[in-house]
């Protein structure tokens, strides 16, 4: 009950009007970076794409980058369809020329290495 409470009371923000030209200072400003290492996810990774593109922070302060790690199904193809809505598509194989330990770590490593957020 006390949980629900405090949700009640979190006041609603209003949408500004932006084309007003004026400053708000509860619009969101910070660029964020989703970064996700998948492999043979064709399965989860639209519904998760899905999600991430249809939420109401603003479009031009965010980035989502998937790292393919090697993956032997349509997760790939399943990315690029997302393309238009700033979703990158990484293949860890065309940065890789050893064989590594630990392919997860090297795959946020390279993401971070390109995240502009």
């Amino acid at each position: 009950m006390y949980y629900r409470f405090a949700f009640i009371s979190v006041p609603e923000l209003p949408i500004p009007n932006l084309s007003a030209g004026r400053q708000f200072p509860n619009i969101p400003s910070t660029k964020i970076t989703v970064i996700i290492p998948a492999r043979n996810e064709a399965h989860n990774i639209e519904y998760c794409l899905q999600s991430i593109t249809e939420q109401s922070y603003a479009k031009d302060l965010y980035e989502v980058i998937i790292v393919d790690d090697h993956s032997q199904d349509d997760t790939a193809e399943i990315v690029k369809r997302y393309a238009d809505r700033n979703v990158k598509l990484i293949a860890l194989k065309d940065h890789i020329t050893t064989p590594l330990n630990s392919y997860k770590k090297k795959a946020i490593e390279i993401a971070m290495a390109q995240a502009t957020g």
